[in-house]
């Protein structure tokens, strides 16, 4: 087996610790990590936060993917409670779906508020499947309401209730609770719909800019795709904006964030290749180009890479790293996307691929981009 060595100005090997994206060692991330089950990674959950429905809401649906809610049957697993069963019908243990759907209390609620066959029909897959059905599901009902945000208030106000009957013996009437969910999720869309209409967006054109004589720039992007795979890319072009030498890689699973810093490196390299002394940077990930120049921790995941790169920063005669949008940069992103299917490894160019041919005529022409933002007023 061979060990790479790293690049020069990597540093020296260190052990972090894998559960916390900082490499710190934290009680709370070991407790996860002990309580953790494979199939509650494994549910897609990151759509949730576009749901048309509160912040809070869209937190407790999470926390229902990750199977953080506390149920009996979770509770039991964590020595806080010795007695699984159902608090509500005392037949079965509260397991998740138990909770929100197939206990006669869940049931009598959803007889209430399910309008559609589909739905209807839904109420017998398993756990995930059930959650993918109605949380996917955009379909109107109840005077436009959509019913994946009326699912989720649905399930919001059972756990609510559920509570209100174990702590308090004070429980909502069945007959009326359709009403209080429905009434909760129109209030929502209302409200949500003056926020919209209120709020002022403004179109702004950006375009690429050549750098001064003698400076070279070089544009750098990550990339990841739907199944994990992530991709780099980047381009070098001099004070004229001529392409100089481009580079799109692939760089196997991993995140955002290591696709950004490996591009990063890859791009510093290519350009200490090519001899220049000036150069100028753009990144369109603020957070990569935050931690170039505010420097990292010793423990940081991503540490090595960061200090290869502040290695070849120092190289230069000059090198400023910024932060622009995506329209300007957006070469350096059709390479990257490319680089997230392609075989493994960097793949340098001397010649522009003819998929970047436009943005790069775009480019020195400085032709403007639209890209919308919210005012502030």
């Amino acid at each position: 087996m061979h060990i790479p060595v790293g690049f020069e100005g990597s540093g020296p090997d260190r052990i972090i610790w894998g559960e916390t994206s900082n490499g710190c060692f934290s009680v709370k991330s070991a407790y996860l990590a002990l309580i953790k089950e494979e199939n509650y990674d494994a549910f897609p959950w990151y759509f949730i936060w576009k749901l048309p429905i509160p912040p809070k809401l869209k937190t407790f649906m999470w926390m229902l993917c990750q199977g953080r809610i506390l149920t009996n049957v979770e509770r039991v697993k964590r020595r806080l409670a010795s007695d699984p069963s159902c608090p509500i019908c005392h037949e079965h243990p509260e397991t998740l779906i138990h909770m929100l759907r197939d206990c006669p209390s869940a049931k009598n609620v959803w007889n209430g508020v399910v309008c559609l066959d589909t739905i209807a029909r839904s109420m017998q897959l398993d756990w995930y499947d059930w959650l993918a059905a109605n949380t996917h599901c955009n379909r109107p009902c109840f005077d436009g309401l959509k019913w994946c945000g009326v699912f989720v208030y649905t399930c919001w106000y059972i756990w609510k209730w559920r509570n209100m009957a174990v702590f308090n013996g004070n429980f909502y009437p069945l007959s009326i609770s359709s009403k209080i969910i429905l009434d909760a999720a129109n209030d929502w869309k209302i409200a949500n719909i003056g926020s919209v209409a209120s709020r002022r967006t403004s179109t702004i054109f950006l375009s690429w800019s050549k750098p001064p004589d003698h400076y070279f720039k070089l544009n750098v992007d990550g990339a990841r795709g739907p199944n994990g795979l992530i991709g780099a890319g980047g381009v070098l072009r001099d004070h004229s904006g001529t392409w100089i030498s481009g580079f799109s890689a692939s760089l196997g699973n991993g995140t955002v964030l290591q696709a950004e810093a490996w591009g990063l490196l890859l791009g510093l390299q290519l350009a200490s290749k090519n001899r220049c002394q000036h150069l100028i940077v753009e990144c369109d990930s603020e957070v990569l180009v935050n931690l170039i120049n505010n420097g990292v921790n010793d423990l940081h995941p991503l540490r090595s890479v960061l200090c290869s790169c502040q290695f070849l920063r120092g190289q230069f005669l000059s090198c400023d790293i910024r932060h622009v949008y995506r329209e300007i940069n957006l070469v350096a992103d059709l390479l990257s996307k490319d680089g997230v299917g392609a075989d493994l490894g960097v793949h340098f160019m001397e010649q522009p691929p003819p998929q970047v041919i436009n943005a790069l005529l775009d480019d020195l022409c400085a032709s403007p981009r639209s890209r919308t933002v919210i005012c502030d007023f």
